[in-house]
């Protein structure tokens, strides 16, 4: 099974082009990954769009953290930027983006915004996969962190599960140690913990 999952996890990142990919149980479960990786705690809040699934904001209750919805623009139902910008506290910590019904968010002025306030920027392509923009960037790989679902009706399916991207290898290690109970043999590139029986059970 770990061979399988491995083999998943490099074919992903070669695909699009990322260091470092980890799967996971769910879309919802990378989204929650993705913001411990960042430093998301207890009252910090991140703006997500007012339109999108209820696994977004649970990943934030998980952690205690402030869910603040942004309106969506009429015609495309993703995140308008312009709101984003009005939404923005002292206590805004990350912006998560959804990429809804294969569409992809305007990434360009978010990410400007992002740079501009010091802001992570978490990308949700659970409904969206090879998306591009006008810069021909695929959706889920400009982002700190891009996660993608596997549920069984979604574009890619395992019958359920996801898998959660970035090129950030201290973020992709933080990750890994979050899904995998903390274990010490995993790494930014490898959720594998059963090395050597001595190793792993010698305190």
């Amino acid at each position: 099974c770990y061979q399988q999952i491995s083999e998943l996890e490099i074919n992903f990142s070669k695909k699009f082009g990322f260091k470092y990919s980890s799967a996971t149980s769910s879309c919802t479960g990378a989204l929650h990954m993705g913001l411990i990786s960042i430093g998301i705690n207890k009252g910090d809040e991140v703006i997500l769009p007012d339109c999108t699934w209820i696994s977004c904001s649970n990943a934030l209750e998980y952690i205690g953290a402030k869910p603040v919805f942004a309106d969506i623009k009429k015609d495309t139902f993703l995140i308008d930027p312009k709101d984003i910008q009005r939404k923005i506290t002292k206590k805004t910590k990350a912006i998560m983006v959804v990429h809804l019904y294969g569409l992809m968010c305007d990434m360009t002025e978010i990410m400007k915004l992002a740079k501009k306030n010091n802001l992570f920027v978490l990308e949700d392509c659970a409904q969206c996969f090879f998306a591009k923009d006008e810069k021909k960037r695929i959706a889920g790989t400009i982002g700190d962190v891009g996660s993608w679902s596997f549920e069984n009706s979604k574009h890619i399916t395992t019958g359920d599960g996801g898998i959660v991207t970035t090129n950030n290898k201290i973020l992709a290690k933080k990750m890994r140690e979050f899904s995998c109970a903390g274990f010490r043999n995993v790494t930014a590139s490898s959720g594998k913990v059963r090395i050597d029986r001595n190793k792993f059970q010698d305190p």
